[in-house]
């Protein structure tokens, strides 16, 4: 299946999902979403495993916890 916001693949019985939008730092929207849940369907997923490719952007959903320090 084509996807417009992430890549697939399925090598040696592993599938692959990465999410690619990088002019917007691979940040999350419906569609992503929506793509994702999808791809992770088709896979039929039992695990997952974060990719080390690095990291540009981080967000935290909870309250933030300044110590002015």
């Amino acid at each position: 299946m084509e996807y417009e916001n992430i890549l697939t693949k399925k090598e040696d019985g592993i599938g692959w999902v990465t999410v690619n939008r990088p002019d917007k730092l691979n940040a999350l929207n419906t569609s992503t979403i929506k793509e994702l849940h999808g791809a992770f369907l088709s896979f039929k997923v039992c695990s997952t495993q974060d990719s080390k490719e690095g990291t540009k952007a981080f967000l935290e959903k909870r309250k933030a916890n300044f110590q002015g320090r």
